[in-house]
């Protein structure tokens, strides 16, 4: 059994999204009826990893949203010693998931220091968890995991232990998959997976939310995606080609060639990663070129309103006083 690792397949700046469901309802006023805005985030979540050969353990930092400075996070999460922390998610609870090198597990939403995880899916050909190179979580808890080889494993928000996945979109067929690698989940359930086609087309290809087994998707869009989120509204937030310089936001139920309702650039190579709030307010990591004229050691952290397009102007920044990147998707918003 080969161990459970981070699968880097197609690389843009080494950036890698990952996926966070927010919440959304509408209210009823006599025959209308009229979507609830969604709140912004309150806290980001960042998983941090020591310099091989990880001489500390690995740590997830929750750090309030709207900061500035060189703020001490407010809570850390410790995982146990050669634990690395890779993806990480949230459901609209606030509990935690994280990807290791040997399992996808769940921490409560006030987990602190050395917690232990409420549930803990293992490596191993019962799960057939074995390379995760996307995390998703829906709102009441249900896990979406692109396993390599396999296809796009959901787990119920029951699964715990050596079970089996509840649902398989498998590879080939009429699902279309053949690298994926990314991979997002919207309020209304619907699965959004970026890929590289048969064709070595990249493509994003969207699932209705009861999908199982070689189903076709229910559209596909024609657009490269280093990363993929969804806010509360289900608008659908794309990193882009551009070096990974470039996030885009499209409406819902977007196909084809469509067009982003907006883009955000943040110049050539800035990005290191980035979350999306229930609100579409986003949460961007950087090289620190943006603040500090060059690449620096430590990342900045920036704050964009729902809004932002083009080249807005951050509301927020910050960097922490001692953040040693995970890479790849361990950044999250809630």
């Amino acid at each position: 059994m080969k161990p459970l690792r981070e699968l880097s397949i197609i690389s843009i700046a080494s950036i890698y999204l990952l996926a966070i469901s927010g919440c959304s309802a509408v209210t009823t006023s006599g025959t209308k009826t009229s979507p609830i805005v969604p709140s912004p985030a309150t806290y980001l979540y960042l998983a941090q990893n020591s310099p091989t050969p990880y001489s500390a353990p690995s740590q997830i930092l929750i750090y309030p949203t709207g900061i500035s400075g060189n703020p001490a996070p407010t809570n850390v999460i410790v995982l146990p010693n050669s634990i690395t922390a890779g993806h990480v998610a949230l459901d609209s609870s606030g509990n935690i998931y994280i990807v290791t090198p040997t399992d996808v597990r769940e921490y409560a939403a006030t987990a602190t220091g050395a917690a232990t995880p409420i549930r803990l899916i293992p490596t191993n050909s019962t799960t057939t968890l074995n390379v995760v190179s996307g995390l998703a979580v829906d709102s009441s808890g249900d896990i979406y995991v692109v396993n390599a080889g396999v296809g796009i494993d959901i787990f119920s928000s029951t699964s715990n232990g050596s079970v089996p996945p509840t649902r398989i979109i498998p590879l080939g067929g009429a699902t279309t998959l053949t690298i994926p690698q990314h991979i997002a989940v919207d309020g209304s359930g619907n699965i959004y997976v970026s890929n590289l086609n048969s064709s070595a087309q990249f493509t994003i290809v969207v699932f209705g939310p009861t999908a199982n087994g070689n189903v076709a998707p229910d559209h596909i869009l024609n657009q490269f995606a280093g990363g993929l989120a969804t806010d509360g509204l289900n608008d659908l937030y794309v990193l882009g080609f551009n070096a990974g310089s470039e996030i885009s936001v499209f409406a819902p139920g977007a196909s084809g060639n469509a067009s982003p309702i907006r883009t955000l650039s943040l110049g050539q190579d800035a990005l290191t990663g980035f979350a999306v709030g229930p609100a579409g307010d986003l949460y961007v990591g950087t090289d620190g070129s943006l603040l500090n004229g060059a690449v620096s050691a430590t990342p900045d952290f920036l704050e964009f309103p729902a809004t932002a397009s083009g080249t807005a102007t951050f509301t927020s920044s910050f960097m922490p006083s001692a953040y040693v990147a995970a890479g790849e998707s361990g950044m999250a918003a809630h």
